[in-house]
């Protein structure tokens, strides 16, 4: 167990090394009376890491691992690589190995990606300034990308019943379900009895949805059911369950000011692609850029960012919920990922964002069936389907379309 959790502080070591190259400095040294008041956390012969610095170098790290600042174990999980990072850099300047060639080559093509990385950020990105009536003329132009399929709201009464159940005990189950489907037809509140003796997690009213939330075979069900209609008692694996179609919404193009966050989202994309790519046609002659024998690609970023990729199969190695802002955004949490070896490499560890639209199922003997971000366990297999890779940060990052978890036996 030890060892394992070693592995994984030596695979985020990787990540962290980077916030160095845009943070403060993280060891000070000197006489405390000539340092900024801040307590310190760790000493390293006469350098002293300080609480202040190890903030101000977390504020470059990816959004998961900034998270892990918020509690005292994550605080110490943080300190510790940050101290091995100085330590371990000690000690290859001890040996030399900054003056290796390969490791000077490598320094240069750090130091110029990031800046460009810098370039674009001060003298691009920044001047994007996305106002409504861009946002509006973007949404008109693009209505699919907005379009949603068709949404219903139910509500349902559960009934759980088990395998090892005594005969006994499950004839009881079943009577209760047929009484209160009967209770239902002859106009009791559908809604009430379910608040009231539903035993599954969901009561009442449930928000819409499309279809890829239920089980197939129950779904073709209720997705035929006309509004104020009540289906027959279902039996799905772990019990019982009766719907009431309550709204249908058909398949169309989603109000402006439903999706107005969205909307803002791709035009700011756009724009930025844009800008992009009108920095490249100005400053490609400046440079005398020539390209031999190949045509150069020049990228739809848009395009490119939101093209699926082929499923690959990971295990998690740690989930974090995002913070409240962030679920604002669209954003359910983060996961840490490492990739199977069964397959050629792709990205070896994932940082992957889960959001409000990334579809969840959990494979089963009977198929798939809908999961949350709750069932997203640390050590559980997902074969992911990504979308949005976004650049060559360590762990690689992206969105996540889709994501099926995998039996405990993979």
């Amino acid at each position: 167990m030890h060892g394992k959790k070693n592995r994984a502080g030596f695979a985020v070591l990787l990540s962290l090394m980077m916030a160095f190259t845009g943070g403060t400095a993280f060891a000070q040294t000197g006489p405390s009376s000539q340092r900024a008041e801040s307590p310190v956390l760790a000493v390293i012969g006469d350098e002293r890491i300080t609480e202040r610095a190890l903030e101000e170098n977390a504020k470059n790290l990816p959004p998961a691992y900034r998270q892990m600042l918020q509690t005292e174990e994550g605080r110490k999980y943080l300190l510790m690589e940050f101290v091995r990072i100085d330590v371990f850099s000690k000690e290859a300047r001890s040996l030399g190995l900054d003056k290796d060639a390969q490791f000077q080559d490598r320094i240069a093509a750090m130091s110029r990606a990031l800046l460009a990385e810098e370039y674009a950020r001060r003298q691009i990105l920044s001047r994007i300034d996305v106002k409504e009536e861009d946002a509006r003329r973007y949404y008109k132009a693009h209505p699919h990308e907005f379009k949603a399929p068709e949404r219903i709201k139910v509500a349902s009464i559960f009934i759980r019943t088990a395998p090892s159940m005594s005969s006994g005990i499950a004839a009881e189950k079943e009577a209760k379900a047929r009484e209160l489907l009967a209770r239902a037809e002859n106009g009791e509140d559908f809604v009430k009895l379910s608040e009231a003796f539903s035993e599954g997690p969901a009561k009442g009213e449930q928000d819409y949805f499309s279809r890829g939330r239920l089980i197939p075979d129950i779904e073709d069900i209720v997705f035929q059911l006309k509004v104020g209609e009540i289906s027959p008692i279902l039996r799905i694996e772990d019990g019982l369950i009766v719907f009431k179609l309550l709204d249908r919404v058909p398949e169309g193009v989603v109000p402006f000011d439903e999706v107005k966050d969205q909307v803002f989202d791709k035009t700011r994309d756009e724009q930025k692609r844009q800008a992009l790519q009108k920095t490249e046609q100005r400053l490609f002659p400046k440079y005398h850029v020539v390209f031999h024998e190949v045509e150069p690609v020049i990228e739809d970023t848009k395009t490119t960012m939101s093209k699926e990729q082929e499923p690959v199969r990971a295990r998690i190695t740690k989930a974090t919920p995002a913070d409240r802002q962030s679920r604002k955004a669209g954003l359910i949490g983060t996961l840490i990922l490492e990739e199977g070896k069964d397959g050629p490499p792709r990205f070896g560890r994932l940082s992957l964002q889960v959001k409000k639209d990334t579809a969840i199922f959990e494979q089963t003997e009977k198929g798939l069936r809908p999961a949350t971000w709750g069932s997203l366990k640390a050590g559980r297999w997902l074969e992911i389907t990504t979308t949005g890779t976004a650049g060559m940060s360590y762990p690689v990052q992206a969105e996540a379309a889709r994501i099926v978890i995998l039996p405990q036996a993979q």
